[in-house]
């Protein structure tokens, strides 16, 4: 980074991607470190990506909710766009599941929480259209955050031309309406197909589909079925893998049409927190022992 936006100390540098270059940095407005996302200089000139940029801006400044990093300036240094917003101190889902193995059940409930997180941004009238683990990131406590804006559309305006007729998003993560039409229109049907598939890769190890070729994966994708479920992973545990609530709560999430999934986010929390208590629960006594005369 050759150029600092005025008044703001470098800390260090995070982390470049194809996309972007994340830096935390400091701020005498600011008690805590921020995270300034900087556009790469090879897309400097780039205007889709500079569009992508500013719109996670003007929609980060919508969204004033619990769990979703603030926005607080947009700008630009040395030729290159920048986002000054709120640093969440954590890792990655993607890097979590990989690296540390947590317990099925820590997963499950994560994916209850991140579809709480996405109903509230759903209710401010935005469609993510990118939720997947490298999206995810897990704070200190636990608890997850819903970040990179980036792709995200507002239900109520036209979406970009540039995207009319091309597929935005991660291809394992995206519903099938999204790559049978290539329609970029928000809907957060869509959102819910992306935690069933969280769910599944929980469940599973895999995202759906995600051993095929590309001709099969399409096919796969678009078939009238929610994708099979087996194998399971072989560490899950028994009240988990034979629970049939948490099957259907898949089964609907990941449905083709999006007629037929849960009609929103929060809906599926709940279907997936009541199936999680069904797994706690003791069994019922049964009568078949009795007393000695």
């Amino acid at each position: 980074m050759t150029e600092l936006p005025p008044r703001v100390k470098l800390i260090r540098k995070l982390v470049e991607t194809g996309h972007s270059i994340l830096y935390l940095v400091g701020h005498p407005d600011y008690e805590r470190p921020l995270l300034l996302k900087q556009l790469h200089p090879d897309l400097a000139y780039d205007p889709i990506e500079n569009d992508y940029l500013y719109r996670e801006f003007k929609i980060g400044k919508m969204l004033d909710l619990a769990n979703v990093p603030k926005v607080y300036a947009y700008g630009e240094e040395g030729g290159l766009p920048y986002i000054l917003m709120e640093y969440v101190d954590g890792e990655d889902l993607f890097t979590r599941w990989h690296l540390r193995s947590p317990k099925t059940e820590e997963l499950l409930r994560t994916v209850c929480r991140v579809a709480e997180i996405l109903d509230e941004v759903h209710r401010h009238g935005i469609v993510h259209r990118d939720v997947k683990p490298e999206n995810i990131i897990i704070d200190p406590q636990g608890e997850p955050w819903l970040v990179d804006f980036g792709l995200a559309l507002r239900r109520d305006l036209t979406p970009p031309s540039h995207e009319k007729g091309h597929f935005v998003g991660t291809l394992p993560y995206a519903a099938p309406e999204r790559l049978k039409e290539f329609t970029p229109d928000p809907d957060p049907r869509a959102d819910v197909y992306s935690i069933g598939v969280l769910l599944h890769l929980a469940l599973t190890g895999k995202v759906p589909f995600g051993d095929l070729e590309t001709e099969d994966f399409f096919l796969g994708k678009t078939s009238i079925s929610a994708p099979p479920i087996e194998p399971l992973r072989r560490d899950l545990p028994g009240e988990i893998a034979g629970n049939q609530a948490i099957r259907a709560v898949h089964d609907r999430a990941l449905d083709p049409d999006p007629r037929k999934r849960f009609p929103h986010a929060l809906a599926v929390a709940w279907a997936l927190e009541l199936a999680l208590r069904s797994a706690e629960a003791p069994p019922e006594r049964g009568s078949a022992t009795q007393d000695k005369e």
